[in-house]
C-alpha cells in the first residue's frame, strides 16, 4: 500500500464520485457501477494494465498497487450512484415535494398542522409544519431541485442577483428577495423590486422612479448551506452504517478466505487481470492467451451489431434476448408465477462466465431454484391454492433469517474466539485486527440504534431494525463471495422498511416509526450496489496484495465518507442546473415510501404487512432454507444450495436466470467430459467474455458521454447489462 497508489486511488475515487452522477443521471448513460462486477471499474482495470503500465515502463504501477487502488474504487461504488446517493438527495427533498403536490403523506400531518416527522432531515420541513407551496423559499429550495433553477437567461427573481440601472445612471448590485425585510436585498414585493420581477438582462422597464435598465440577471446559487445542514442531520444514520458495514465485511474475511475458502469469484476476475507480466513481457499473462482474444472478439462482433443496429447502420443484428411468451400465453403457462421472466431469455456474457467459474452444483441451484419457484404456484393455482404476487419474495425473507443463522453457526468457533478475546477472556495475538473489527461493529451498532432513537424511535425497535440491516448485509456479502454474483436483490430489493415494520408493528406512534426506515431509504435502498458487496470484494483484493488491514479499512471509510458528500454534491447540482429530477425514474418514490408509506398506511386503518399470512410465509421460507442449508452441511453429495431458493423471487435473477443455466451447463458439460484440465483451458475464454462485454459497455459509455456533451441526441442505446 504504497503512498503513490493511496494518493492515485484518492484522485480517482473523488473524480469518479463527481462524475459517475454526471453519467448515470444527468446524461443517463449506461451505468457506470450497476452491480458487484462494476463495468466502469472493470474498464479501468483493463485500461491500465493494457495501456498505462506498459506506457510506463519501469514506473508501472505493480499488481499490489493495482489490487489497493481497485479496492478503493469497488468501496465508492456502495455511495457514489444507486448504493446511495440516487436515492439521498431525492429521499432529503422527497417529503416536502409530495406534501405539497400530492396526498401520499397526508398521514403525517397532524390536526393542528404540525408533522410527524424528524425535524432536520428533510429539506423543506425544518419548520416542523406542513410546507407553503407558495412559500418562495420553498419553491426556491425544493421545487428548485426537482425543476431545475433558471439557466443562463435568468430572470428576475426569488434569489437571482440582479445589477441594474436608474435614470441617473447610478449602478445597482444586490439579491432579489421576496419580503425582503432590509434594504441590503432587492425586495420583489416594492420599488423598484416589483416591476423589475420577471425581466432579463438587456430589458429596459418603466417604473414609479422612472425607467430602469438591467444590466445583468444571475441565477440564484445553489443552497448548500441548507443542504449542508440537512446532511449533518443524516450522519448519525449513515456514517454508523458505512461503520458497520465495512467492519461486518472486514470481520469475516479471515473466517471466508482463509478457514470456510470461499472463492470470491469476482476479486479473482480482477485479480487475474491486474496480474503482473512474466519477465520480458508487457501484458499479465491473461492477455496473452489466445482463447481470452477469440472469446473477446466473439462478444464484441455479436454487441457491435447491436449497436450499430441502435443507429440504423445494421439492418441484422445478432440477438441476445429469445422472447418465448407469446407461445407459452393461455392456460396453464398464464398460472407461472412472473410468466414474463421465466420466457424471455436473455444472454449476459458475464453471467454466463462468472457462473462457469463456480462448482456445478452451486450454478445449477441459482437457475433451477427460479425455474421451481416459477412453477410451483402455478401447480398449487390448479390445485385451488392462490399465491399472491410478493409471497415468493416474504417466503425469502423468512429463509434470509435462517441463511444469517448458518453463516454464523458455520464460523461459530473463529467469532467465539473473536469474541472472547475482544471481552479480555483470552488472548490471542493472532487476532489482533479482528477484535478492532468486533469493536469497530459494536460501534456501528451503537450508532444506528442510538441515531434510530435520537430521532424518536424506540430502543427496542431499533434493536430489531439493526438487526434486519446488518443480517441482510450479511447473506448478500455472502452470495457475493461465495457465488460472485454481481447483480444481486435482497427479497425486498427496493427497501427494508416493510420486512422492519412487519416485525415491530404499528402500534407505536408516526414519529416513533419513521426512524426505524430512514438506513432503509439510503444506504440498504439498492442491494445491486451495496456497500457491504463492494467491500467483501475490496477486502479479498486487499488479502491478495498484502496490505496492511487495518489502515487499508481506514481508507476504505474515507473514500465512502468522502465520496458520499461529492456525489451528494453533483446530485444538487444535477438537480438544480440541469432539471434532471423530473425526469429520473420512479425508483426514489419505491425508497422513500418503503419507509414511509408503511406507517402513512396504517395510520389510516389499512394493513401494509399483508395480514397474517405474511408470516407464515416467513416460516416457510425459514423451514424451507434449514432443511437445504443443513442437508448440504450433513451430506457432501447433497446437491441444491439455498441460494437458490433466497435468489429466485428478486427483479435480478428474472432478468439474469438464463444466462445462469448456460453457464452452468457449459462447466458441467465440460468437467463431466473434458476433466479438470479442459477446465483450466476454457478459464480464459470465461476471462474474455467478460472483457469483451466490459468494453462493449465502456464504448457505450464514451459514445454517451460525447455525444451528450456536443448535444446529440442519441437513439436508444442497446443495454448489454441488466438494469
Amino acid at each position: 500500500m504504497t503512498l503513490r497508489a493511496l494518493i492515485l486511488g484518492l484522485i480517482l475515487a473523488a473524480g469518479l464520485a463527481a462524475v459517475v452522477p454526471v453519467n448515470d443521471w444527468y446524461f443517463r448513460n449506461t451505468f457506470f457501477y450497476s452491480q458487484h462486477l462494476p463495468i466502469g471499474v472493470l474498464l479501468l482495470v483493463v485500461l491500465f494494465t493494457v495501456v498505462v503500465n506498459p506506457i510506463l515502463g519501469r514506473r508501472r504501477l505493480v499488481r499490489n498497487e493495482l489490487l489497493v487502488i481497485t479496492g478503493m474504487l469497488l468501496v465508492l461504488g456502495g455511495v457514489a450512484s444507486s448504493g446511495l446517493n440516487r436515492i439521498l438527495a431525492t429521499t432529503m427533498s422527497g417529503p416536502a415535494r409530495k406534501l405539497s403536490t400530492g396526498a401520499d403523506l397526508q398521514a403525517y400531518v397532524n390536526d393542528d398542522g404540525s408533522l410527524a416527522l424528524p425535524r432536520g432531515p428533510y429539506v423543506g420541513l425544518e419548520s416542523g409544519r406542513q410546507p407553503a407551496a407558495q412559500d418562495a423559499e420553498f419553491h426556491y429550495v425544493v421545487d428548485g431541485f426537482w425543476l431545475g433553477l433558471q439557466g443562463g437567461d435568468a430572470s428576475v427573481g426569488h434569489r437571482s442577483g440582479v445589477e441594474w440601472r436608474d435614470r441617473d445612471g447610478r449602478h445597482y448590485r444586490q439579491e432579489a428577495r421576496v419580503g425582503a425585510a432590509t434594504s441590503d436585498f432587492l425586495d420583489l414585493d416594492g420599488d423598484p423590486g416589483r416591476d423589475l420581477r420577471g425581466h432579463r438582462a438587456g430589458d429596459a422597464v418603466n417604473t414609479p422612479q422612472g425607467r430602469m435598465e438591467i444590466l445583468a440577471v444571475q441565477a440564484p446559487p445553489i443552497p448548500w448551506a441548507v443542504w449542508g445542514v440537512a446532511w449533518l442531520h443524516w450522519l448519525p444514520i449513515i456514517l454508523p452504517g458505512l461503520v458497520g458495514f465495512l467492519a461486518l465485511g472486514a470481520l469475516v474475511r479471515k473466517q471466508w478466505l482463509q478457514h470456510e475458502r470461499l472463492p470470491y469469484p469476482i476479486a479473482g476476475v480482477i485479480a487475474d487481470y491486474l496480474a503482473d507480466p512474466e519477465p520480458g513481457q508487457r501484458w499479465a499473462p491473461i492477455f496473452r492467451q489466445r482463447a481470452f482474444w477469440v472469446a473477446f472478439s466473439a462478444v464484441v462482433v455479436v454487441l457491435l451489431s447491436q449497436l450499430l443496429a441502435a443507429f440504423s447502420w445494421n439492418p441484422l443484428p445478432i440477438r441476445t434476448t429469445v422472447e418465448l411468451t407469446e407461445p407459452f400465453r393461455g392456460q396453464p403457462w398464464t398460472q407461472v408465477w412472473n410468466h414474463g421472466a421465466l420466457f424471455t431469455w436473455r444472454i449476459y456474457f458475464s453471467i454466463i462466465a462468472l457462473t462457469f467459474l463456480l462448482p456445478p452444483a452451486l450454478g445449477f441451484s441459482l437457475w433451477s431454484g427460479f425455474v421451481v419457484t416459477c412453477v410451483v404456484p402455478a401447480f398449487l393455482a390448479m390445485q385451488g391454492f392462490s399465491v399472491g404476487w410478493s409471497e415468493p419474495s416474504q417466503t425469502a425473507v423468512g429463509g434470509y433469517a435462517v441463511m444469517c443463522l448458518l453463516i454464523v453457526w458455520i464460523g461459530r468457533h473463529f467469532y467465539l474466539r473473536v469474541l472472547a478475546t475482544a471481552l479480555g477472556m483470552r488472548r490471542d495475538p493472532t487476532l489482533r485486527e479482528e477484535v478492532v473489527y468486533a469493536w469497530a461493529l459494536v460501534v456501528g451498532i451503537v450508532g444506528m440504534v442510538g441515531g434510530m432513537v435520537w430521532y424518536g424511535a424506540y430502543v427496542h425497535h431499533a434493536l430489531i431494525a439493526t438487526a434486519v440491516y446488518l443480517g441482510t448485509g450479511l447473506v448478500l456479502a455472502r452470495f457475493v463471495a461465495e457465488a460472485g454474483i454481481p447483480y444481486i436483490n435482497s427479497p425486498t430489493w427496493w427497501t427494508s422498511g416493510p420486512v422492519i415494520y412487519s416485525l415491530t408493528g404499528f402500534a407505536a406512534p408516526l414519529a416513533a416509526l419513521v426512524p426505524l426506515g430512514m438506513l432503509a431509504q439510503t444506504l440498504c435502498a439498492d442491494p445491486r450496489e451495496h456497500v457491504i458487496g463492494f467491500a467483501v470484494n475490496a477486502e479479498a483484493l486487499g488479502e491478495r496484495a498484502g496490505a496492511a488491514r487495518l489502515p487499508l479499512t481506514g481508507v476504505f471509510l474515507l473514500v465512502t465518507a468522502g465520496g458520499a458528500v461529492i456525489a451528494l454534491a453533483a446530485m444538487l447540482v444535477i438537480g438544480y442546473r440541469g432539471g434532471a429530477m423530473t425526469s429520473i425514474d420512479d425508483f426514489w418514490h419505491h425508497a422513500l415510501m418503503g419507509g414511509l408509506g408503511g406507517p402513512a398506511q396504517a395510520a389510516e386503518g389499512g394493513d401494509p404487512t399483508g395480514g397474517g399470512r405474511v408470516y407464515w410465509c416467513y416460516a416457510l421460507g425459514a423451514v424451507m432454507t434449514a432443511a437445504l442449508g443443513l442437508a448440504r452441511l450433513a451430506w457432501a453429495w447433497w446437491p441444491l444450495h439455498p441460494i437458490g431458493l433466497l435468489l429466485a423471487p428478486t427483479w435480478a435473477t428474472s432478468m439474469i436466470w438464463f444466462s445462469f443455466f448456460l453457464g452452468w451447463i457449459w462447466k458441467a458439460a465440460l468437467t463431466r467430459y473434458g476433466g479438470i484440465g479442459m477446465y483450466r483451458r476454457c478459464r480464459p475464454i470465461a476471462l474474455g467474455l467478460i472483457a469483451g462485454e466490459a468494453a462493449m459497455v465502456g464504448l457505450t459509455l464514451l459514445i454517451g458521454l460525447i455525444a451528450r456533451f456536443c448535444d446529440y441526441d442519441l437513439p436508444m442505446m442497446p443495454k448489454f447489462l441488466p438494469w
